[in-house]
């Protein structure tokens, strides 16, 4: 009983330098009455600490009953309080791998659809540049390019909202990565302001604007393929 009460855990180690560590060691009598062995009268100490407390120095160090039995208990306590949480984990310890299960099934799903997700961005994306290439050529107006961004949106309702969620919730490790494909792909909307003041001015001259326009469609495609592997490989690992 004092063996499981104090888990081998010396009362004295425990309550005079707080060291919580096992220890080899042999049961005391308390009161130093060895014919009395109940259990109140019984502590678990160290080698040390036992031949300490059993000699005469350790009367005039102040090491009484009433402190060892003190730390005994409150060694003890301890000790229960952990038995107590080891013994909950273990009961529920099913139910959390349950959860995880559960949990790595989820995110599995989740990396197909944010796999299917990014594809679809990537190519509403990519057909939005299509037209601004057209736009910048003037070989249609500010208004076609409008209406065409309008049905994308429309054909797409709430696509980089949705993987944006999923990135949140299930990836985080992709956060970095979709911000990078986000400021790449926010350039189109940069160039289509320019665009529609040169439209609404009395001079337009798009082609001003077609390396700029270049440049920003390979970094999208750059930052947009690395997301897309990046969601490839967790795929490919589930």
């Amino acid at each position: 009983m004092v063996l499981t009460s104090s888990a081998r855990r010396c009362a004295l180690c425990f309550g005079l330098n707080h060291d919580f560590s096992e220890k080899s060691g042999q049961i005391a009598h308390v009161d130093k009455n060895r014919s009395d062995s109940s259990y109140d009268n019984l502590v678990w100490l160290c080698l040390e600490h036992h031949d300490r407390y059993d000699s005469r120095t350790s009367q005039s160090k102040g090491i009484t009953k009433f402190e060892l039995r003190d730390y005994r208990d409150k060694l003890y306590a301890v000790v229960e309080n952990i038995t107590e949480n080891l013994s909950r984990t273990a009961q529920i310890a099913p139910d959390l791998e349950r959860a995880q299960t559960d949990q790595d099934t989820k995110r599995n799903e989740r990396a197909e659809e944010l796999y299917l997700l990014v594809q679809g961005w990537s190519a509403t994306v990519s057909a939005i540049y299509r037209n601004l290439h057209l736009l910048v050529e003037d070989r249609i107006t500010f208004n076609d390019h409008l209406d065409a961004v309008i049905s994308l949106g429309k054909n797409n309702p709430g696509e980089f909202a949705k993987l944006s969620m999923i990135v949140n919730m299930y990836f985080p490790e992709l956060k970095l990565d979709l911000a990078k494909a986000q400021i790449a792909t926010s350039k189109s909307s940069q160039i289509t302001d320019k665009l529609r003041e040169e439209w609404e001015s009395d001079y337009y001259d798009g082609y001003r604007y077609k390396d700029e326009l270049r440049e920003a469609e390979a970094k999208m495609h750059h930052y947009c393929r690395l997301l897309l592997d990046r969601v490839a490989d967790i795929v490919r690992s589930a």
